[in-house]
């Protein structure tokens, strides 16, 4: 069994591979990446290769590999959704249509796709794997990349009953973790307030309203879900949610993110945003929890500690 990585070098990307490297019986990964010049060398499990996959027309890549694990995305944060959103749904369009162009002529047999909870419908209850309503538009603030990816689903069932393949869909709430987009116009709400905490911004500036609630997942747990799933057996199309389950609002974010960076602002200032969110979404992950008998490693107080770490580390040479 191996497995071909796309996006091997964005945050899941590597926490998959990191993850893999530390198991006692590895999968072999050759992992891609078009924005990155690869130092590392192959490893008894890594192959490092470099490909623009929105371009290429050479199946080759896919070579002795079975499971496609796509990570490999265009994604940004609310800043990016209002003014630019255009941006992930071309370069998205075009990335997986020309990935799935070459499956017929590889020896891709399973696919892991990380899609994203932006799929949902705005709902104040807790959504299930089932409960995606296709006649109701995703919220308005995510409207162009809900439709997106509620499209690259439908995509993949398409290319999954004509060629016989076992698809693996996660809806992942928002992950972040090392590697991370701390840009600010491309990063979501997490690295956004630890960059600011970091820099020991005063006053203390951030979009509400307070209580506007997220599910999360981090990196590495949702990495551990991807390799759990290129062992176990599906039917041909299976649908997760993939997140922590557990509202976390803005407000409890951002008190927890202040005490580890280890600032005190005089002022926090409430702003209204100009692009304004989603005020709650929230999964239902017992499907993934029962199904596949996974469930997360790391509290969230663990993995934003891990998270601020790494960037007092790498925030002067971390450009994305």
């Amino acid at each position: 069994m191996k497995c071909f990585l796309a996006g091997g070098s964005g945050m899941l990307g590597r926490a998959i591979l990191r993850l893999n490297e530390k198991s006692s019986s590895p999968l072999l990964i050759r992992a891609c990446s078009h924005t990155q010049k690869w130092t590392v060398k192959a490893s008894r499990t890594t192959e490092y290769i470099q490909s623009d996959l929105s371009e290429t027309d050479d199946s080759s890549i896919f070579n002795d590999c079975n499971i496609l694990i796509m990570s490999a995305a265009i994604t940004g944060g609310i800043k990016m959704n209002s003014e630019r959103p255009e941006d992930q749904i071309n370069g998205n369009l075009k990335l997986m249509a020309n990935i799935f162009s070459l499956l017929p002529t590889s020896k891709i047999k399973k696919i892991i796709f990380i899609s994203s909870a932006t799929v949902y419908q705005d709902s104040v209850t807790v959504l299930s794997e089932d409960e995606l309503d296709l006649n109701l538009p995703p919220p308005v603030s995510i409207f162009g990349v809900g439709w997106t990816f509620r499209y690259f689903e439908k995509l993949l069932q398409f290319w999954g009953n004509k060629l016989n393949l076992e698809v693996i869909i996660l809806r992942a709430g928002n992950i972040f973790g090392p590697f991370d987009k701390f840009h600010p116009n491309r990063s979501n709400f997490i690295p956004a307030l630890i960059s600011k905490g970091i820099k020991k911004i005063d006053p203390f500036e951030i979009f509400g309203p307070r209580d506007t609630t997220r599910d999360l997942i981090y990196c590495d747990d949702l990495a551990s879900l991807v390799i759990k799933c290129t062992y176990k057996d599906h039917s041909s199309l299976s649908i997760y949610n993939a997140s922590w389950g557990v509202p976390i609002t803005i407000q409890n974010a951002l008190d927890k993110i202040l005490i580890l960076s280890e600032h005190a602002p005089e002022k926090i200032n409430w702003l209204k945003s100009a692009f304004p969110a989603t005020h709650k979404r929230l999964l239902n992950c017992s499907k993934v929890k029962s199904s596949l008998d996974w469930k997360p490693n790391f509290t969230f107080d663990d993995a934003l500690r891990i998270t601020i770490d790494w960037w007092k580390k790498n925030q002067l040479t971390w450009t994305k």
